[in-house]
């Protein structure tokens, strides 16, 4: 609501269908440290009871903004570095929230697109992008 009234532009989460339909765009398959920063090597190195994926992206926690390939529609980070909540309700109702996506500590099962879960603690493996309405 703040950005809205600031820039008197509607701004809002995505929900999971427009999330879901922006993060199964990609022009050709990579390996997963292109497309993003999971669990891998580096993290490993640091948090070596994890269960990490072979491959190196060269970050153990949260990379900056844009550091791997976009997708086909021009879309950055939708694959690691933070789960991303959207706005839609959880299983319980609205009193829980839905994150989608993989985040810097994600391995195995969470690096499917499809992948989702009820998150409402602060964490840093958390976060949000905006949609603009035009």
């Amino acid at each position: 609501d703040w950005l809205s009234r600031e820039t008197g532009k509607l701004y809002r989460l995505p929900d999971e269908r427009e999330w879901a339909y922006v993060a199964s765009r990609w022009a050709s398959p990579a390996a997963p440290c292109q497309r993003g920063n999971i669990a891998d090597r580096s993290l490993g190195q640091v948090f070596r009871q994890w269960q990490v994926i072979d491959c190196d992206d060269g970050f153990v926690r949260s990379a900056p903004i844009g550091s791997f390939q976009a997708n086909a529609l021009g879309v950055h980070d939708l694959f690691g570095n933070v789960a991303e909540w959207v706005n839609d309700c959880g299983p319980s109702g609205c009193g829980s929230h839905i994150a989608r996506g993989s985040a810097w500590d994600s391995a195995g099962d969470e690096l499917k697109p499809a992948f989702r879960e009820s998150y409402d603690r602060p964490s840093d493996t958390r976060g949000f992008r905006v949609v603009r309405e035009l």
